[in-house]
């Protein structure tokens, strides 16, 4: 039997540490005898609680070393999910009140995107676009594991009804590193190429032809031309080599597969020399706020949601 000391009458398990009964007044009168397997099971409880933490903790560190192993900081033996990891990402969406029309942004793997017509099936909708865009970093070289396990946690819902990619998220006012814009510029480069490799050997019209619902391949990539143009000239104003093919193209004067390479590329050129003071600076026009890492977001979620579109129209992974 287990002894302890305690005051008469009262319960052994409502009593106060040791070191605290002669502050209370604690009087010594009585023993009390615990059995041995309530004692048992007080210890299996204590041991349960820190397996527990002791878990949580290994977790964590699974946690930590997924991220790094995603940003090529590590080198693992094994892929995570043999490890057990789970990789959860943050879902940031955008809807109005009734939660209709909702815009569905995972900033963790910036460019993926997902729209639906209800905020239920965009998020509903988000582990297979996760992969999907894993996959396509991966075509590219970047050490993602598309077979990963995932889940998703909700960030933040922001349910004013703005026009569709005007939300602003907390990333968006941070200054961007120079080691995320590399990467970023990097991740625009390959965007682009994927879509012009999509619409490769498209006469114009097959470009032109309207289909039974939406826009003809020709005016959806008119309209992510114009976009960029658009983001880029909030950044950092007119720039002539992207307005130059951009303009021609709308007019019917340069091939549009031409314009969206050449203008691609000098969006990239200008990008890619930011200086700190543009990274870091918060432009406001009208409703919209533009910075470095909200331009760069659009122009590779606008692309990577039209890419789908035409991939699905084609029957092509995007």
């Amino acid at each position: 039997m287990h002894r302890v000391r305690a005051a008469s009458g009262q319960d052994v398990r409502h009593l106060e540490p040791a070191g605290r009964r002669q502050d209370r007044g604690w009087r010594r009168e009585s023993v009390v005898d615990i059995p041995n397997a309530t004692r048992r099971r007080y210890c299996h409880a204590f041991r349960r609680m820190h397996d527990k933490r002791r878990d949580a903790r290994r977790e964590r560190a699974l946690q930590l070393a997924l991220i790094r192993w995603r940003r090529g900081q590590l080198t693992l033996t094994l892929p995570p999910q043999y490890l057990g990891v789970v990789a959860t990402f943050d879902l940031y969406l955008e809807s109005g009140p009734q939660h209709k029309k909702t815009l569905l942004h995972v900033l963790d793997l910036l460019g993926c995107v997902v729209q639906a017509d209800t905020t239920d099936e965009a998020v509903a909708a988000a582990p297979e676009a996760i992969r999907a865009y894993l996959r396509y970093l991966g075509r590219h070289g970047e050490k993602v594991d598309p077979d990963e396990k995932i889940e998703t946690h909700l960030a933040k819902h922001n349910t004013e009804g703005l026009f569709s990619g005007q939300a602003l998220w907390p990333q968006d006012l941070k200054p961007l590193a120079p080691s995320a814009l590399a990467r970023y510029v990097r991740w625009l480069d390959w965007s682009r190429a994927d879509l012009l490799a999509l619409v490769h050997g498209i006469d114009d019209k097959r470009l032109r032809a309207k289909p039974a619902a939406g826009r003809s391949l020709r005016d959806i990539l008119l309209h992510v031309l114009d976009a960029d143009k658009s983001y880029v000239y909030a950044l950092v104003g007119p720039l002539k080599a992207m307005g130059g093919p951009t303009n021609a193209a709308g007019r019917g004067d340069l091939d549009l597969r031409v314009a969206m390479h050449e203008a691609r590329r000098a969006a990239i050129d200008r990008l890619g020399t930011l200086t700190p003071g543009e990274r870091a600076r918060i432009r406001t026009s009208g409703q919209s706020t533009y910075s470095a890492h909200r331009v760069i977001r659009r122009m590779l979620e606008h692309e990577w949601e039209h890419r789908r579109e035409i991939a699905a129209r084609l029957g092509k992974d995007a």
